[in-house]
């Protein structure tokens, strides 16, 4: 009865995220004040808070490629 001891325990790797290299573009900034300037000039600055304005980072994409891996970086799996 004793039998081998051959069985191998089942490791599991962890796997980290990939890291997304491509490019990353800053869209918004500097909007705020020029959108409160003109509002200003037509007489509707108070109509607006240039707080709701901020500045946002967006990836650049050159091919479907990139999606996927922007978003396994993200530690999201894509939907195929």
């Amino acid at each position: 009865m004793g039998g081998g001891g051959g069985s191998a325990a089942a490791t599991t790797e962890v796997q980290e995220d990939p890291t997304f290299t491509g490019q990353m573009r800053q869209f918004g900034a500097g909007q705020a004040g020029l959108v409160q300037n003109q509002l200003n000039q037509a007489g509707l600055g108070g109509l607006i808070d240039p707080t709701q304005f901020q500045s946002t980072q967006m990836p650049i994409f050159k091919n479907p490629a990139e999606i996927e891996l922007y978003l396994k970086s993200l530690g999201k799996t894509p939907a195929e």
